[in-house]
């Protein structure tokens, strides 16, 4: 009996257990997974914070950023390169370069010499404008087109002073008009055979240039046009009521010989200035040129020495013949004459030196040009050097002295 009860309490109580051992093991694996939540969460909440302190330092990084370059100086935008004016502009220079010649056309087919005399006081103000459109694009100057522009902008500032010249040679009635009449054709005839080779000679050397030295060339010619050109319209104009109130059946010299000669030779004057400031500098690269210290104390050799003289010179009589205008008319007196006759040959000296010296030469002896260096370079180097020694000798003297106190 006894064997029998137990083996039923056995098989009454065994599933009770079973089922209690399953229900344990759920409890365990429900236990687990939330430990697994629990141990997901913290990782999620390690990389939040992780994530947070990433952001923060982001943030302090930005802080401190704008921070310094709030105080710091922003560079510059680089400027964009021009190695050449708009064709609009150049149209623009070559029709008021176009004034000069039309005048003295004018005058000559109507027979009226106070028209010849405006072409000739505008003269300076068209080669300005001329010279602005031919050197308006030289990277392009081995195409024909280019080429032929530049060649009519050169012609036509020389064909006006053979028009010119040809009407005033017709004015036998004061023996100077004849005298300035020929000197015209001179001009006119030099301009025609010199001005075009170097105009197109000044567009190859530029062209041989780096870009960024090119387009601030370009761009320092095309700023300053408008300077030259106002310039020298003012002075060019100053004689034109003098010269419309003439009577055109005596001779222009006589009436307006004064304001008209002196005007002329100002604005001449003016736009010779303007090529040798800012045609030539491009010219120089890479080569040596004087500095102020070199002027002062009159380090240069005998070309740059004779240049300077004839500069000098022609400067001086400039403002002589600007002291002595005379907008309400008077005759082209001898004392007038004199002037005229040594600005003409100065001039003339200065133009053919800065020909040769900064044009012809480099052309023809490219090596020399650049390569060569006179003696007196040398030593005006080594006196420049020597000078910069004492003077930082004198610094360190005085730094030490300073200490010493």
């Amino acid at each position: 009996m006894c064997g029998i009860d137990l083996s039923i309490i056995q098989f009454v109580t065994k599933p009770r257990v079973d089922k209690a051992d399953a229900r344990a093991n759920k409890a365990d694996a429900r236990a687990d997974k939330a430990d697994a939540r629990a141990d997901k969460a913290d990782a999620r909440a390690d990389k939040s914070d992780a994530e947070n302190a990433d952001l923060k330092a982001k943030v302090e990084e930005l802080i401190k950023a704008n921070s310094t370059s709030s105080t710091a100086p922003t560079p510059p935008p680089e400027e964009e390169l021009m190695t050449r004016y708009f064709s609009r502009w150049r149209a623009l220079l070559f029709i008021c370069g176009t004034i000069s010649f039309a005048f003295a056309v004018y005058g000559y087919v109507k027979d009226d010499e106070r028209w010849s005399a405006a072409a000739t006081t505008f003269w300076a103000f068209s080669v300005v404008c001329l010279v602005g459109a031919a050197v308006g694009n030289p990277q392009n100057i081995r195409s024909w087109k280019e080429k032929l522009f530049v060649g009519i902008c050169a012609v036509l500032a020389g064909v006006g002073p053979l028009f010119i010249g040809l009407k005033m040679i017709t004015v036998v009635k004061h023996q100077a008009n004849v005298y300035m009449g020929w000197y015209a054709i001179v001009i006119g005839a030099t301009v025609m055979i010199v001005v075009p080779p170097t105009l197109i000679a000044i567009n190859t050397i530029y062209s041989k240039l780096p870009a960024r030295q090119l387009s601030n060339a370009v761009k320092t010619i095309f700023k300053s046009l408008p300077q030259i050109m106002g310039s020298v319209l003012f002075v060019s104009a100053a004689s034109t009521r003098c010269l419309m109130k003439a009577d055109p059946s005596n001779p222009i010299l006589k009436q307006c010989g004064n304001p008209t000669m002196p005007s002329i030779l100002v604005s001449n004057f003016l736009s010779f200035t303007w090529g040798l400031g800012y045609l030539i500098p491009p010219l120089l690269s890479g080569r040596k040129t004087m500095t102020w210290a070199d002027v002062m104390a009159i380090r240069m050799s005998k070309v740059d020495g004779t240049q300077f003289m004839l500069f000098g010179t022609t400067a001086t009589i400039t403002l002589i013949l600007f002291a002595n205008t005379d907008e309400s008319g008077g005759d082209f007196n001898p004392f007038l004459q004199y002037l005229t006759a040594g600005f003409m040959l100065t001039i003339a000296s200065l133009a053919f030196l800065v020909l040769y010296e900064y044009i012809i030469k480099p052309l023809l002896f490219p090596s020399s040009a650049s390569s060569t260096t006179s003696d007196s370079d040398i030593n005006n180097n080594h006196h420049q050097h020597s000078q910069n020694n004492d003077s930082f000798n004198v610094r360190d003297t005085g730094a030490m002295d300073i200490g010493a106190v």
